[in-house]
């Protein structure tokens, strides 16, 4: 019931995933019937979001109380993003192995799957944060530790990943034309270089509107690893 109510609000796309929402304190005391009910009161009523801080004029930021929460939410959204498929390939190895114990060009086929599973009418991707929030909600869906923006001493990371033996930092660039490929990786590894040292796996990858009679018209095509 909790999926079939957000399937019809704002909630329902997945770039909300990991942000904190904001309500006013008195939604929050109010009274609605179900449907009139604001979905993120719906949602701190069920225990799906808890407060995490009140501003001083009177504004509630909501996020997950915990982990088990944040996974249950993103497995939520992928049951609408893939239509109740598992995130596995018929007869392959799951998304946490590959991860694991693949190279990093089996990684990008793994993604690109995922990707051209999902129906691009109702979910296009058409920037960078699309590309990560998306990535991250599959990921947290299949059962692993996806974290994006992470900011550290080293700076921000788009999408961190632990699989295993293996901390993955993925830088991801968006390229509108496939002519800007090129530049965009050339800037990611400049920009990234002095902190890629410091991990072992990593990789920058860009998203090509290479078209190829895919479902979303778009792949993971170029990576540098380090």
């Amino acid at each position: 019931m909790l999926l079939n109510y957000l399937v019809s609000h704002s909630l329902a796309d997945p770039a909300s995933y990991d942000k904190l929402q904001e309500v006013p304190l008195e939604l929050l005391n109010s009274t609605s019937d179900y449907e009139h009910i604001d979905e993120r009161v719906l949602l701190t009523q069920a225990g799906y979001l808890t407060i995490k801080s009140v501003s001083q004029d009177g504004w509630v930021h909501l996020g997950y109380p915990n982990d088990e929460v944040a996974t249950s939410m993103a497995r939520l959204y992928c049951a609408e993003l893939l239509k109740g498929k598992r995130i596995r390939k018929p007869d392959g190895p799951s998304a946490a192995e590959v991860l694991a114990q693949h190279s990093t060009a089996d990684i990008i086929e793994y993604f690109n799957w995922i990707f051209n599973s999902i129906d691009y009418c109702q979910y296009p991707v058409t920037g960078e944060s699309q590309c990560r929030t998306i990535l991250q909600v599959l990921l947290v869906g299949a059962g692993i530790s996806a974290q994006i923006e992470k900011h550290t001493a080293l700076g921000r990371s788009d999408l961190e990943v632990d699989a295993g033996k293996r901390h993955w930092v993925f830088e991801i660039k968006f390229a509108q034309k496939p002519d800007a490929v090129s530049e965009l990786l050339y800037r990611a590894d400049a920009m990234d270089k002095h902190r890629m040292e410091r991990n072992s796996d990593a990789s920058r990858w860009c998203l090509n509107p290479n078209r190829e009679n895919l479902p979303h018209g778009r792949k993971f095509l170029h990576q540098y690893q380090t």
